[in-house]
């Protein structure tokens, strides 16, 4: 399955606020993450090994995804992720304020069936119109274990110089 497929079928699952949220896609030709190349031969191909025009690139325009998958215990505090997602949505605000408006929207997919699921939905749409999130956008979705690997296959991997300064 293809990343353009994995949203053609999540998408009518999403509520109309995040579909307003995220970039307008047109299934298959593109998702909020990804998009057909136009051209036959895209840059950083060779004679030798060139790039598939048929495969999904990331879009210029892409929020940042994070995902999380969980099985809405009590145990798992999700209350800490909507704290931070109201710091970003603040810190967003402020940089616009001064002109520096250099963020990019972030999206959360979060993955998983449980009793905690709807209070969680409750308050994070409590945040969002309460504090007017325009540059974060959640969802709660369920995916399928071989979903995961196409959703994560969606955003470019982190540089190497990145992965080593991660304190791990």
């Amino acid at each position: 399955m293809s990343v353009l497929q994995l949203f053609s079928r999540l998408y009518p699952t999403l509520s109309p606020v995040l579909c307003d949220f995220l970039p307008p896609s047109d299934p298959p030709e593109t998702s909020p993450l990804t998009e057909l190349a136009k051209n036959r031969r895209l840059s950083g191909g060779s004679a030798l090994s060139p790039v598939d025009a048929t495969a999904p690139r990331w879009r210029a325009d892409r929020p940042t995804l994070v995902v999380s998958s969980t099985s809405w215990t009590p145990d798992e505090d999700f209350e800490l992720l909507l704290d931070a997602l109201s710091a970003y949505e603040r810190a967003v605000k402020a940089e616009i304020r001064s002109g520096r408006d250099r963020r990019r929207k972030v999206w959360v997919v979060i993955s998983g069936k449980g009793p905690m699921r709807e209070a969680f939905e409750r308050e994070a749409e409590r945040r969002r119109v309460a504090e007017g999130w325009a540059s974060v956008g959640v969802g709660c979705v369920w995916l399928a274990v071989e979903d995961y690997p196409v959703l994560l296959g969606a955003w470019p991997p982190l540089p190497p110089s990145a992965v080593a300064a991660l304190p791990c």
